[in-house]
């Protein structure tokens, strides 16, 4: 996928909260509105709660400790069930084509003949096999996707990432060690 790059002085908005601000300062906005704290994932805080209607989502916040938040990852639903993942992911991008309009897709699991078992392993193979993407304005951008569970080799989950792009030197690299890194977990 190739992302344009514009100036853009808004910060991007999650659960009503503006992430100009430090990883912690997030946390403690989410934990006021009934996020809780469960570890974190090579630094990076990670936090429990609902999402758009899923309940015990996951969100990794990451930045650095005194900066912005760079981005945003939430797993909403993890399943090894093909129609559960695609009936999540089909119901957050239609609220996020709600709030953002279209979105440009990359589906390419979407009609194909494969198992649910064989979808799934494609997915570790690739992690853009089943992905949208909104532009938020400037540099900033919303991506769905279903990727593969690291936790679970069976399985796959829905994704949802708000990110700043002009924040990170490489933010391809950055893309996917998230969404290969949930190896090194460390929950409370």
């Amino acid at each position: 996928m190739m992302f344009v790059i514009t100036a853009n002085s808004q910060p991007m908005k999650i659960k009503g909260e503006y992430t100009d601000c430090s990883p912690s300062e997030l946390v403690d906005r989410f934990q006021a509105q009934g996020l809780k704290w469960v570890g974190s994932n090579h630094g990076n805080p990670l936090m429990q709660g609902e999402f758009a209607g899923f309940y015990n989502s996951l969100f990794e916040i990451v930045g650095n400790s005194s900066d912005s938040v760079k981005l945003v990852a939430i797993t909403v639903r993890s399943s090894s069930e093909w129609d559960q993942l695609v009936s999540a992911y089909d119901r957050l991008k239609a609220n996020l084509q709600i709030i953002y309009g279209e979105s440009f897709d990359s589906e390419l699991l979407r009609n194909s003949s494969e198992t649910e078992a064989e979808k799934i392993s494609l997915l570790k193979e690739s992690p853009f096999m089943f992905t949208c993407g909104f532009y938020i304005g400037g540099a900033k951008i919303v991506e769905l996707c279903i990727t593969a569970d690291v936790l679970n080799q069976d399985s796959g989950s829905v994704k949802v990432t708000y990110m700043d792009i002009s924040m990170f030197e490489d933010f391809d690299q950055t893309m996917l060690d998230l969404n290969d890194g949930n190896k090194d977990i460390q929950y409370n």
